[in-house]
This record gives C-alpha cells, sequence and structure tokens, in this order.
C-alpha cells in the first residue's frame, strides 16, 4: 500500500473536484471515465496501489491552487482498503461489469463534478433501467417454470433465475420473496431463511418477509423465533388496514 499526502489551503476543494466521491473509497477518472487510480481517502492521506502514477495525474491540474502533492510516510489505516484489479484502459463503467456494486463503492452522484461524471451519470441512469427490465424478466421467467412445475425437484432452473434477478436489481423485493418460497419449497429452509432476512433488511415493513420467516423458523422447529416473526408481521399488517 502507498500513500499520498495532499495539504494547502486549497486541498479540500482541489480533491472534491478530481475525486468521485468525498469520503472512504474514490476514484480517479478520464473525462471518459478511464480509471486513473482507485484510493482510500482520510485527509490529508490518498492509500493507492500506485501513489507515482496518481501524483503524475494530479499534478497536471494544480494551477495556481495552494496545494503540494506529496509521496507520503507509511501512515497506518485501522483497516487495510481493498481495492479492484483494472487494466490499463478499462473504465469504471466496465468494472462494473466485472464487480457488481463498484459504482456504489468509488462514486458520489450527488457531490459536485468531477472527471468521467457525465459518462457515469448515463450509464446509471440508462444502465440501470435495463437492468431492472432484465430482473423483471427473469422473475417472470422463474414464476413461470415455477406454476408448471410438477414437482419441488423441477424448480432449479426457476431458483437460478430468481439468483440472477436480484444480481441485476438487489432492490427487486418480489424476487427475493419467491427465491425464499423456492428454497424452502425444495425443504432448504436455512438459505431460505438468510434470504428472507436479506428482505427484511431491505424493506422492514414487508409482511411477506416476516410471515415467511415464521414458517420457515416453524419447519426447522424453531418456535419462538417463528413466533417472533409472526407477531411482527401481525403488526405490519394491523398498521397497513388502518391506512385503508
Amino acid at each position: 500500500m502507498q500513500v499520498l499526502k495532499i495539504t494547502g489551503e486549497d486541498a479540500k476543494t482541489f480533491l472534491e473536484r478530481q475525486a468521485s466521491s468525498n469520503k472512504d473509497y474514490v476514484a480517479f477518472l478520464s473525462p471518459q471515465a478511464k480509471v486513473i487510480a482507485l484510493a482510500y481517502l482520510q485527509e490529508p492521506y490518498l492509500f493507492t496501489e500506485d501513489a507515482e502514477k496518481l501524483k503524475a495525474h494530479l499534478e497536471r491540474f494544480v494551477i495556481v491552487e495552494d496545494v503540494e502533492i506529496e509521496l507520503g510516510d507509511d501512515t497506518k489505516l485501522a483497516t487495510t482498503p481493498s481495492f479492484e484489479t483494472y487494466a490499463e484502459e478499462d473504465t469504471l463503467i466496465k468494472l462494473e461489469n466485472s464487480y457488481p456494486g463498484i459504482l456504489d463503492k468509488y462514486v458520489d452522484f450527488k457531490k459536485g463534478c468531477f472527471p468521467g461524471q457525465e459518462p457515469l451519470s448515463k450509464f446509471k441512469n440508462i444502465g440501470m433501467k435495463k437492468r431492472q427490465e432484465r430482473s423483471q424478466g427473469y422473475l417472470d421467467e422463474a414464476l413461470d417454470i415455477f406454476a408448471k412445475a410438477t414437482s419441488h425437484d423441477e424448480l432449479g432452473p426457476a431458483i437460478e433465475l430468481l439468483k440472477k434477478a436480484i444480481k441485476d436489481n438487489p432492490k427487486n423485493e418480489d424476487a427475493y420473496e419467491s427465491l425464499g418460497v423456492m428454497l424452502a419449497k425444495q425443504e432448504q429452509y436455512q438459505e431460505a431463511i438468510k434470504v428472507m432476512h436479506q428482505l427484511e433488511l431491505m424493506n422492514p415493513k414487508n409482511q411477506m418477509a416476516q410471515m415467511n420467516l415464521s414458517i420457515f423458523y416453524m419447519k426447522i422447529g424453531d418456535k419462538e423465533t417463528a413466533e417472533e416473526h409472526k407477531a411482527k408481521g401481525t403488526v405490519l399488517a394491523f398498521d397497513e388496514a388502518l391506512k385503508t
């Protein structure tokens, strides 16, 4: 791990203009969103695997600002940052295909402008819609298989489709619920419980997550936990009824 130390009166605003985020993991990109370097920000330090390359890149943009960029000492962090592997011509968009979620890790789309923001924003807006549509397609196909299945042993392809649906759209609640139910149909109750807890974390007000958890825990003989989730589901159903 290598370190850059960035100081001076204009250091903070300089970094805000160049980095894809203002905290933790940040990326330094070309206008086309090609990766110059991935780094971990702990002001005034940038931890990276290629400090000299990043230093040379940043120095090109220091014109009249009071900014000093120097190779730092081996400053310790409480945790060791983990960076994804990339080739010289890789864009952050391409890396998103190899490392789903990398955009969320390195980019804050709510901050001010930075190099590469425009192609990333277009990809996020257009690409997200496409992934949501693809996710829904996987879900529909899985449900069709489920409806036509004559035995629970035939649900394997549907389960794989649901996993793809969740990968494309991690917020597809119906895909989580369907996956949990199909895993339970195959008596994979522990896996089904994990899926339902993921849905519960995503949406604590999802009634079906609580009801399914109650059923699945009962199936594995944990009556106490089953009753807890049944009670939560009942409260959520009551709260929903009050709204109508």
